[in-house]
C-alpha cells in the first residue's frame, strides 16, 4: 500500500486514543499497528494539534474519568493522577474549538456505535478510501484487542456506561457541575450531550 502523509491523534486517557490511532495509521497505510512515524499519539491535544491532520477523540467524561481516576480522588480540586488533571480533559476542547477549521472531532460512543459511517468521515478528512479497512474490520478489532492486552485499545465491552453505572448515584450531576464549571460555552458547544441529567442544564 502506497504510504500516505501523516497524522495525529489526541484525546484524555481512556478515552479511545489508541483504537482511533490503529484506524488512522491503517487507514494511511502503516504495515505496523500504531506507527508513529504515520500517526502520532498524545493524551494533550495542544502537543499535536499543529501537526498535518489532527483529530480530537471525545469520551463521555463520566467513563474517562472513572476509569482513568477513582471516586475518592475526583472528590478533591482538579483531581490529578499519572500528570493527567481533569481540566486536561477541557483544555483539549479547548484547543480543538480554536483549530477545528483543519481539525477533526470523533466522539468514540459514535465511532463504536455507528462504526462505518465514523470511520467513512475519518477516512474522508485524511483524504483516503476506508473500502479496504471497513471489509477486514473485525480483524482489525481482534488486533486491536490484542494491544488492549498490552496497554490500550478497541473497547470491546457493550455497556459504555459501565463504570459510571457502578458509581454512586451523586456522582454523574457531580461531574456535570465540575466538567460545566470549567467553560460553560464550551461545555454547552460539545458536551451537553453528556450531562447526566437535563433537568438543570450547565449554567452560564
Amino acid at each position: 500500500m502506497r504510504m500516505l502523509p501523516g497524522s495525529a491523534v489526541g484525546g484524555f486517557p481512556r478515552s479511545g486514543t489508541t483504537w482511533l490511532t490503529y484506524i488512522v495509521t491503517a487507514l494511511l497505510g502503516g504495515e505496523k499497528p500504531l506507527e508513529k512515524t504515520i500517526c502520532r499519539s498524545a493524551h494533550d491535544f495542544r502537543k499535536i494539534s499543529h501537526e498535518t491532520r489532527p483529530i480530537l477523540i471525545v469520551r463521555d467524561y463520566h467513563e474517562a474519568f472513572l476509569r482513568h481516576f477513582d471516586v475518592e480522588i475526583l472528590k478533591k480540586q482538579n483531581p490529578c493522577r499519572g500528570g493527567y488533571s481533569v481540566s486536561l480533559y477541557m483544555e483539549n476542547i479547548a484547543e480543538y474549538d480554536v483549530r477545528k477549521a483543519d481539525a477533526l472531532l470523533v466522539y468514540y460512543e459514535r465511532l463504536l456505535l455507528q462504526e462505518q459511517e465514523e470511520i467513512g468521515r475519518i477516512a474522508n478528512f485524511l483524504g483516503v478510501d476506508a473500502t479496504g479497512f471497513l471489509s477486514r474490520i473485525s480483524e482489525h478489532r481482534a488486533e486491536s484487542i490484542r494491544i488492549k492486552n498490552t496497554g490500550g485499545g478497541y473497547h470491546s465491552g457493550n455497556d459504555l456506561h459501565y463504570h459510571a453505572h457502578q458509581a454512586p448515584r451523586w456522582f454523574g450531576p457531580y461531574l456535570d457541575d465540575m466538567v460545566c464549571a470549567l467553560s460553560p460555552v464550551l461545555y454547552r458547544q460539545y458536551l451537553q450531550h453528556y450531562q447526566w441529567t437535563v433537568t438543570e442544564p450547565c449554567a452560564t
